[in-house]
């Protein structure tokens, strides 16, 4: 068990619940995953996080991975709890069952939140301890125009021949 302090696991969990919201359009998805997955992993080490079962991911045709977790968060807490999914580990096979689909259930629903992607991930990151990691963006490189090939003025649109 770690260390554990005065943590608001219900603002983590709106946290969260905000970064998950936002990775659905994110241009950088692995960030926020990453983030999400380590936050999860956090609250489970000190207990205020449960993984609950095994589930077949109804969007594993985008996927290669077609089997999740369940997480309950806020299991020590007095408000909701939320509802997130992540990626099983191999022990999870083992100690976990999958769901059993028993005619038509009631879907698990997380309380709205209206937490900014930004101050969610200052939460995360404060939470997890670890300074955010910026993702280097690939730019194109532009090749070296070759000086040595004749290039047309009235092909380009360019007027080199006034200039002169």
């Amino acid at each position: 068990m770690e260390k554990t302090t005065n943590y608001d696991i219900g603002l983590i969990a709106q946290a969260i619940y905000s970064v998950n919201r936002h990775v659905k359009t994110a241009t950088d998805k692995r960030e926020l995953y990453d983030l999400k997955s380590k936050a999860l992993t956090k609250l489970i080490k000190i207990g205020h996080a449960q993984k609950i079962w095994l589930e077949y991911s109804t969007q594993s045709r985008n996927a290669k991975q077609n089997t999740v977790v369940l997480v309950k968060v806020g299991i020590k807490t007095k408000s909701k709890p939320h509802y997130f999914h992540m990626l099983p580990e191999k022990e999870d096979f083992i100690s976990l069952k999958h769901k059993q689909i028993v005619g038509v259930q009631e879907p698990l629903r997380n309380p709205k939140s209206s937490l900014s992607l930004k101050t969610a991930k200052e939460i995360l990151v404060k939470f997890i301890d670890v300074a955010p990691v910026k993702a280097k963006i690939q730019r194109p490189i532009k090749k070296a125009l070759n000086k040595e090939i004749f290039v047309s003025s009235f092909l380009d649109g360019n007027s080199r021949s006034r200039h002169r």
